[in-house]
């Protein structure tokens, strides 16, 4: 299958979706759980994650195994506000090979260069737990994570495009990441009206997600739930992206109809 292909298949795009969207509701969980209670206590013993500077520099990470998140990949979930860490989140490998998933504190009310204290981890616990940005960000680095798995050549060339520009929101990794976060209202629909069992449930869920059977409709309704960056990322595509987009989406909003349709069966 070619890649292009891969990245158009529904039952693939709903796989990975279920998998950052797992990862996100682990981070909520431990941080929720576990991470917030031990901070308010000052428990800080029983956290299991640990601090450190990266190259010798004052700048402080504060890193948690994904083992700790309950999760069975081996890579390391990062918490930041560093002098380079720019805004939003980060996907790469360092040398040891284990890939790390950063959520940059920058945008969150942290000044660049910031040295994380106790208090500061308090604060961006409570940011990690209830700030849906901060969720959408988490589920853009996860499904990066995937694809470092599926083309590693595309993930080097998306490391060149360091500003958010054109370039950048085309280039195909990129695409593919904000593109599932486009489609966040559709996934999320089909994904809980698959383990309904009755037809009033799924209506009720179709009416929820304001599910339209008018595709444009649907579009607007997905944008629309979507944070600036992601708006952003729809108003920066070429044309020849634009479509593929629809196609994506049209599909995944044909699955959607289809579920309703078979409820009244």
């Amino acid at each position: 299958m070619k890649l292009i292909e891969l990245f158009e298949d529904v039952n693939m795009d709903m796989d990975a979706n279920n998998k950052a969207r797992a990862f996100v509701d682990a981070v909520v969980g431990y941080c929720l759980n576990k991470v917030q209670p031990a901070l308010e206590e000052e428990r800080y013993s029983d956290i299991e994650f640990q601090f450190s500077k990266f190259n010798g520099s004052n700048n402080v990470f504060v890193w948690i195994p994904s083992q700790q998140l309950g999760l069975s990949e081996n890579f390391r979930f990062m918490i930041t506000a560093s002098e380079d860490a720019g805004d939003g989140g980060c996907y790469s490998v360092f040398g040891s090979g284990i890939p790390y998933i950063c959520l940059k504190l920058n945008n969150l009310g942290f000044e660049h260069g910031k040295i994380l204290t106790y208090d500061d981890l308090k604060v961006a616990i409570k940011q990690i737990i209830f700030n849906t940005k901060v969720h959408t960000i988490l589920k853009h680095e996860y499904i990066h994570y995937l694809d470092s798995f599926r083309n590693k050549t595309m993930m080097k060339q998306d490391d060149d495009y360091k500003e958010h520009g054109k370039e950048y929101y085309n280039s195909p990794i990129e695409f593919n990441a904000y593109y599932h976060n486009v489609a966040d209202v559709l996934m999320n629909f089909i994904n809980m009206a698959q383990k309904q069992k009755s037809k009033e449930a799924i209506l009720n869920m179709a009416d929820i997600f304001k599910i339209d059977a008018n595709f444009q409709k649907m579009l607007e309704r997905c944008l629309e739930k979507s944070p600036a960056i992601i708006k952003r990322f729809y108003e920066m595509l070429t044309d020849k992206n634009k479509k593929a987009l629809y196609k994506r989406l049209y599909k995944l909003h044909q699955k959607a109809l289809e579920i309703i349709k078979d409820s009244h069966r």
